[in-house]
C-alpha cells in the first residue's frame, strides 16, 4: 500500500520519527557573522561589547577599556536616575503608556531616590566641568548609544574621549585597564 500525501524527498536526512532533520546552527558563529559585528577583530566578534555602538568603539581602538567602563558606569547612573523620576525613555517606540499620569518616584524609598540623584549630579557636574560639548558627546554616544556621524567623526570622538577621561577620574577607574580574551 502506498503512503498518503506527497512522496518523500530522496537523500534528505531524517529523524527517527520520519521528520526532516534540522540543521544545527552554532549561535555564537551566527552572532559573530552579523553585519554590525564584522567591523571588529574576529577574536572579539562574539563578545557582548561587539553588539553595541559604544562597545565597538572600544574594540576598534578608538577609546580605551577604562573609558568604556566609565561610559558604561555613567550610563547606568543616568538610567537609574531617569528610572527613579519616571522619565520617558529616549526612544519614542519604547514609551510605556501604563506610566502616564504617575508621579515621580512612586514606590521608591526617598533615601534611594536621593542617593541616585546625588550620584547622578556628582557625575554630571564632573563631566560638565570639561565642557558642554563633551557632556553632550558622552550622553549621545555612551548613554544613548548613537553612532558617531562619519562627517564629524574625529571631532566627536575627541569630545567623547575628553568627557570619558573626566568620568574615568570621577569613578576612580584604573586607566591601565585592558581588554582580556574571555573563555569561549
Amino acid at each position: 500500500m502506498a503512503r498518503a500525501g506527497r512522496k518523500r524527498k530522496v537523500g534528505v536526512a531524517r529523524e527517527p520519527s520520519g521528520k526532516v532533520a534540522r540543521v544545527y546552527v552554532n549561535p555564537k558563529q551566527q552572532a559573530a557573522e552579523q553585519p554590525h559585528r564584522v567591523v571588529v577583530l574576529a577574536k572579539f566578534r562574539e563578545t557582548q561589547e561587539a553588539g553595541s555602538e559604544f562597545g565597538r568603539l572600544m574594540l576598534q581602538g578608538h577609546i580605551t577599556p577604562a573609558q568604556h567602563e566609565a561610559g558604561k558606569l555613567y550610563a547606568d547612573v543616568v538610567m537609574s536616575y531617569r528610572a527613579s523620576i519616571l522619565a520617558q525613555p529616549f526612544t519614542a517606540s519604547a514609551i510605556d503608556l501604563g506610566r502616564v499620569g504617575k508621579g515621580p518616584g512612586e514606590g521608591m524609598p526617598d533615601r534611594t531616590a536621593i542617593a541616585l540623584y546625588r550620584r547622578y549630579t556628582s557625575a554630571y557636574e564632573d563631566l560638565g566641568k570639561v565642557g558642554r560639548r563633551e557632556l553632550i558627546a558622552v550622553n549621545h554616544y555612551a548613554v544613548q548609544e548613537e553612532p558617531i556621524p562619519d562627517d564629524a567623526f574625529a571631532l566627536r570622538l575627541e569630545q567623547l574621549q575628553c568627557g570619558l577621561n573626566a568620568l574615568v577620574s570621577h569613578f576612580g577607574i584604573d586607566s591601565r585597564l585592558q581588554i582580556t580574551d574571555r573563555p569561549k
